[in-house]
């Protein structure tokens, strides 16, 4: 029960900030970035949507691995704002954001660790297509990671473009290390899977909020 209870809050508050974040950046002019990352919170809300509908028809025991599939395409789509949308706006290759370039190689390596604890822990425990559900959740997630905090560290650009994504960044960086630390949470029962659902949901909502800040700021 007490799962159904915290994908129930996770819907909840997905879902307001999808509607938000939609009725205040889906308009002419609004900056494309952003708006990727209101679709990265749709996906979210999407993938707790299956699981609330799931639980309800059927129970939890068959479905983990259909339901997790929501945050792939979240994945995704920050990969895609931050790489596709934003990276050639803002790295500018000088000396200056080589540090950032290289601490930003922490974000990967958190991946690929959960990525081999999954390997040494769930294979031939777990049903395989759960197993490469999550392998691939976690793949997606290398690039995500380092470009989201490559982002948030890289020092101002000439336009002034990270002084209006900083705020999304953090939330996305801080969603992708919890996504990933969900991904393998429930090798730790139930209650600290919800505690870290929860968690990533809540940096959801500080996506589309910080995503409506950052456009009303964007000059561009």
């Amino acid at each position: 029960m007490n799962d159904i209870i915290f994908d129930i809050i996770d819907l909840v508050l997905a879902l307001g900030a999808f509607i938000y974040g939609a009725i205040k950046l889906f308009h002419k002019g609004k900056p494309m970035y952003f708006q990727i990352l209101i679709c990265a919170v749709g996906c979210f809300t999407l993938q707790e949507l299956s699981a609330v509908v799931t639980f309800l028809c059927n129970g939890f025991e068959e479905v983990i691995a259909i339901s997790i599939l929501g945050i792939i395409g979240c994945v995704l789509f920050i990969l895609t704002a931050n790489w596709g949308a934003l990276d050639d706006l803002v790295d500018e290759n000088h000396d200056a954001g080589k540090k950032a370039r290289i601490i930003a190689l922490i974000g990967p390596l958190f991946v690929v660790l959960a990525m081999v604890f999954v390997l040494f822990t769930w294979v031939g425990e777990i049903k395989m297509f759960a197993v490469v559900t999550v392998l691939v959740i976690l793949a997606t997630a290398i690039p995500a990671s380092y470009y989201s905090l490559k982002h948030l560290l890289l020092p101002k650009d000439s336009l002034g473009i990270l002084s209006c994504t900083r705020a999304c960044n953090a939330f996305s960086f801080a969603y992708l290390i919890l996504a990933a630390a969900y991904c393998i949470s429930f090798s730790f029962g139930s209650t600290i899977a919800g505690i870290v659902s929860i968690l990533c949901t809540l940096c959801i909502v500080g996506i589309a909020i910080s995503s409506v800040k950052g456009a009303d700021k964007w000059i561009i």
